[in-house]
């Protein structure tokens, strides 16, 4: 018997390390021909597999975060699977294991030494030496040596994952109103205003080419971000995540990026002036080049190749659509204005009715104070099918003095505990829910679950977990940073 099958007799809950079982057939566009899968991350589809001629070794997964080409969706991480053990020993998470390539050895080493060593960590980290296994020494040179030794775009893919790689390699540059990059309907037009630059809010803009359509105008507008901040973004210099398990939260006031989610989360209304008339923008969409060498190919990538953008920066590129039909005339300017960014102002543990927090509004300075009125948990049981859900909240009722209800949210700073699959399930089993509680965010940035109370009182209900324990709730106000622009044409 092998340790993988004597990990799966053992019955060890490894979850609490990112690690939890499924016996599903792969699924995804990115998975090798023939990968078997070992176990699952619980989000964004992350899993780990072997695949039939590559040997022992493990490779991790990232439907929702690779790109085509270098870097890819795939990421060998294990030459088997009792070293992939013992780097979970190592590295008290899967997150680490997958971050590695991303990071230098000081951050990751930071990375590591920051994952808190909860209860259900150690539990699971007992498991694991339970099976025998020991700790991975220099854990951060194993997972770069790993990854230099095989190369996981040699791996046989399908066909939808191929065709990815070829669309990536070299997309075909179009323009379309339809406000999309490489658009299948649009055309190699030439812009008619190219190469219009300004500054907005401290960062360096660029507008490389604006269209003219027969149902009005296409802009492109690039935003330069300076690559340290995607990477401070991307790895705290605090070992933190950016998945809400341990954010830094401290009340100190610093903007989380744009919206509160990062630094590619920007956005802005626009409209151009034309002639005597105005257009409005009614489509847009955004793609990003992170300045890192692991999302080379991607469509980002590709934008900043053609409008010769420095890729040595991170860039946020927007294409926006205007609809205009009364005339020829080209547009002489155009007005942006911010949308508003969402900035923290304080963090309460696991607060009790009649606890306060004060705090002063990050833009005039007028003191605050939220006070909580109530504080409860509940259970609401959720059938899931094979799955179980957690099913335990936590709940604060909270009033603001002065009053700040629209520009003020309460949100749980942690992400809560993942569905578990049961064991025997079966996979055609489905969901059966009739009862639904509304949910805001959770892809980048803290979910947040509400409930308007009778009366209008605000309330703020919590991340579900399968065990009651105390929550860190986050107070942010959301507030305009840049104002508005116009910009000449």
């Amino acid at each position: 018997m092998g340790l993988f099958e004597e990990y799966i007799a053992s019955g060890a809950d490894l979850s609490a390390l990112g690690f939890s079982r499924c016996d599903t057939e792969p699924g995804y566009f990115c998975d090798p021909i023939g990968a078997r899968v070992i176990g699952a991350v619980g989000v964004d589809g992350i899993h780990f597999c072997t695949v039939p001629g590559a040997g022992e070794y493990v490779f991790a997964v990232l439907p929702m975060e690779g790109t085509p080409g270098e870097g890819g969706y795939v990421r060998a991480v294990a030459r088997s699977f009792p070293d992939f053990l013992g780097l979970l020993l190592s590295c008290r998470d899967t997150e680490a294991i997958c971050r590695a390539g991303a990071l230098d050895r000081d951050r990751f080493t930071s990375y590591v030494s920051g994952i808190k060593l909860t209860g259900e960590v150690s539990a699971a980290l007992d498991a694991v030496r339970a099976l025998g296994v020991r700790p991975i020494g220099d854990a951060y040179g194993y997972l770069r040596a790993v990854r230099d030794e095989v190369d996981c775009n040699a791996l046989e893919y399908g066909e939808e994952y191929r065709e990815l790689v070829s669309v990536a390699v070299r997309l075909r540059w179009n323009v379309g109103f339809d406000g999309a990059f490489f658009s299948e309907d649009g055309e190699d037009a030439e812009p008619i205003i190219k190469d219009v630059r300004f500054r907005w809010g401290g960062e360096n803009f660029i507008i490389p080419g604006i269209y003219r359509f027969g149902r009005g105008f296409v802009a492109d507008i690039a935003r330069q971000i300076a690559p340290e901040e995607v990477r401070q973004y991307m790895q705290p210099p605090d070992g933190g995540c950016r998945d809400g398990r341990d954010d830094g939260d401290d009340g100190d006031g610093r903007d989380d990026g744009e919206n509160g989610r990062g630094p590619f989360t920007f956005s802005f209304t626009a409209r151009l002036r034309v002639g005597g008339g105005t257009a409005r923008c009614t489509r847009m969409n955004a793609e990003n080049w992170t300045g890192m060498p692991e999302s080379i190919g991607g469509v980002g990538y590709e934008i900043c190749r053609h409008y010769m953008l420095d890729t040595s920066s991170a860039w946020q590129i927007f294409r926006l659509s205007f609809p205009y039909t009364r005339g020829d005339e080209a547009p002489v300017s155009l007005d942006m204005e911010a949308r508003p960014s969402r900035v923290r102002v304080a963090v309460m543990d696991g607060p009790r009715e009649g606890d306060a927090v004060t705090f002063r509004h990050p833009v005039g300075g007028e003191e605050y104070t939220l006070a909580v009125t109530s504080a409860e948990t509940f259970v609401k049981h959720i059938p899931g099918g094979e799955y179980d859900l957690p099913d335990r909240f936590s709940s604060v009722t909270y009033t603001v003095t002065p009053e700040l209800r629209d520009e003020l949210t309460v949100t749980d700073a942690d992400p809560g505990d993942q569905p578990k699959r049961r064991r025997g399930a079966n996979s055609g089993d489905f969901y059966d829910c009739t009862d639904v509680i509304g949910i805001i965010g959770g892809a980048d940035g803290p979910t947040s679950y509400f409930i308007l109370s009778p009366g209008g009182e605000r309330r703020a209900v919590s991340n579900p977990r399968f065990r009651d324990r105390p929550v860190r709730w986050r107070v942010d106000v959301y507030v305009r940073g840049r104002g508005e622009i116009n910009v000449r044409l």
